[in-house]
């Protein structure tokens, strides 16, 4: 007997994660994610374990966010993204209290 298979839409199928690569950093006072913002771009987000809303400090336009690392003093987020799908990672580097992207490629610092 045949069963009528559920239909998912695309969008539920291919939307962002709500939150992915978790870390906890060093000090262990604060967690960074990587998730979905509100356009559906990947960013990097940060909460204290006691509260309930995350605060997103890094703004790309393009989601190639490849990995993300604490510093080991727990004051700086840093983290390889591909640029526009070309296979050239960026390293960058982001203080969570005030989240003013640098960055660095074989290119030049910016």
């Amino acid at each position: 007997m045949a069963t009528k298979r559920d239909e998912f839409s695309k969008d539920l199928l291919f939307r962002a994660p709500p939150c992915i690569s978790a870390k906890i950093s060093p000090n262990s006072k604060t967690i960074a994610y990587v998730g979905a913002d509100e356009g559906g771009i990947l960013n990097v987000f940060i909460r204290a374990p006691e509260e309930t809303d995350s605060t997103q400090v890094s703004f790309f336009k393009t989601p190639e966010i490849i990995q993300f690392f604490w510093s080991p003093n727990s004051d700086k987020v840093l983290l390889l993204k591909d640029e526009d799908g070309t296979g050239l990672l960026h390293l960058y580097h982001l203080a969570p209290e005030n989240p003013v992207i640098y960055g660095w490629d074989e290119r030049r610092f910016f």
